[in-house]
């Protein structure tokens, strides 16, 4: 038995520093992902960019045009899934190249909006814009489809 207690004490250590290192790593992800500022979230970004009052309006317009385009695409996407999942037939190869061709010509306006944002800032603005995220349609998409099992029946997590 005594043999055995030193063992034991050492495999009792390992154990809590091994919980103990898993702990820190949850505490880190849960503070990045408070810490993360999205685009969509004006008011945010603009405070943490520092954006002057004479630029705020102009910043948040273009803010606003980024999420018409991200709703007409959140829009565009429903109605094919509710199409597809009312019992109609499958989308075809060709519908589905144009809803993707049109899916790409909406990420572009929405790059080109956050271009002529990014134009406006000053050189440290521009650093701490790198940490803002912007839209990616492609990857709301692909989120969205993540969601989803089945027939539309949403994944328990």
């Amino acid at each position: 038995m005594r043999r055995n207690l030193p063992l034991a004490a050492i495999v009792l250590l390992v154990s809590m520093a091994l919980l103990n290192g898993q702990a820190t790593q949850a505490q880190e992800k849960s503070t990045a992902k408070a810490d993360t500022i999205k685009l969509l979230d004006g008011k945010k970004v603009v405070e943490y960019l520092g954006i002057s009052k004479a630029m705020k309006d102009s910043v948040l317009a273009k803010i606003a045009q980024i999420q018409k385009v991200v709703d007409e695409d959140k829009n565009a996407r429903a109605e094919m899934r509710a199409k597809f999942f009312s019992g109609g037939d499958r989308p075809s190869m060709e519908t589905m190249q144009e809803l993707r061709a049109q899916a790409g010509e909406r990420q572009k306006k929405i790059d080109t909006l956050v271009q002529d944002i990014q134009s406006k800032l000053t050189e440290k603005q521009k650093e701490k814009f790198k940490t803002v995220m912007t839209p990616n349609l492609q990857e709301m998409a692909r989120a969205e489809r993540g969601q989803f099992r089945g027939r539309g029946e949403r994944r328990e997590q």
